[in-house]
Formats: structure tokens, sequence, C-alpha cells
């Protein structure tokens, strides 16, 4: 469940090493960088992922997500397909960090970066779980439109479905108490 995940330390540790080896590959191919930008060296670059990935693991989510972000500044904006794991860490750490709005934005931006990507579904639960614990009608109303997204995909029907309930059933009794049908 997205609402307070307990996620594999494995899984995360094989995401971010994932991301560690491709990173260093693309750094090792990757064109000189444009004068006046030094490229992060690769060890570098993993030392970053590996603090990141600690503090994760920690739960110490305000430095995951200062790790993150500088690793994803030193990257650049080119959004290659590798750093999405990254992006959806940072939306995660967010979440997880009470950090309802910049959650929304980091799943977002991933969700947009990565249409067909592997987080993408997961993404759109991120977004509708933040809108939710942002607690207004017109942030609900949003919920209900990424989470029908999410419930696309049969992975996580079962949890959109839920959430969507939640947020369906929340509407309707504000409605009923302000006056409504």
């Amino acid at each position: 469940m997205l609402s307070k995940p307990n996620p594999s330390a494995a899984i995360f540790v094989a995401s971010f090493c994932l991301f560690a080896a491709m990173a260093v590959q693309t750094s090792a191919q990757a064109p000189p960088a444009a004068p006046g930008k030094p490229q992060m060296a690769p060890g570098t670059q993993n030392r970053i992922l590996g603090e990141a990935e600690t503090a994760f693991g920690k739960k110490e989510y305000a430095t995951t997500i200062t790790k993150i972000k500088e690793l994803l500044a030193a990257l650049g904006p080119k959004k290659e397909p590798n750093y999405e794991t990254l992006y959806f860490y940072l939306g995660l750490a967010n979440l997880l960090s009470d950090q309802y709005p910049a959650a929304e934005a980091a799943f977002d931006e991933c969700a947009k970066a990565y249409p067909k990507g592997e987080f993408t579904s997961r993404c759109y639960l991120g977004i509708g779980r933040a809108c939710i614990l942002q607690d207004t009608p017109e942030k609900k109303q949003q919920a209900i439109d990424v989470l029908k997204k999410a419930a696309l995909d049969p992975k996580y029907r079962s949890e959109a479905g839920l959430w969507l309930g939640q947020v369906l059933i929340e509407l309707k009794k504000r409605e009923e108490r302000e006056g409504g049908s």
C-alpha cells in the first residue's frame, strides 16, 4: 500500500544498484560536459546514490530527498529511462515525510516523463494519495481522476479502487453536510 508502505529493502537496493550500474555506463559513454558545467564522476554518483539508499532504509526521508535532488541536478535535465526510479523514490520519500504537494509534483513529473514506464501506475497511486491527504475538495476531485488511471493497471486496480471508494464517500459526506443531495 502506498499510504505507509514499507518497501522491501532488497527491492530498493536492487533498483538503485541497477540505476547505479546504468548511470555509470551512461557516464562512461556520455560526451564531455558542456563548458562551465563539470560532469559528475561515476564514483560520486554511486556515493550519493548509496547515501540516498541508506537514508531511505533508515526512514530519513529529508536526507533521501536532498540526495536524490542532488543527483538529479548533477545528471542534468535529460530524462534517461534509467532515471525513472529516482523520480519515483523522490515522490515516495516526499509522501512518507508528509510533504504532500511535493510528493504530488514529483509523482506527476515522473508519470509525465515516463508515461509507459515501470512506475507510471504507482505514480498515479502516489498522486492520488498525495491529493487525498491534502484534504481539499479540489484535490480530492483530482485524486478521483488519477486513481481511475491507476485502476486501469490490473496490478494496482484493488488499491486504486479502495482509495477511489474512500474519496467518493468523503466527497459525498461533505456534499451532504453542505446541504447537497
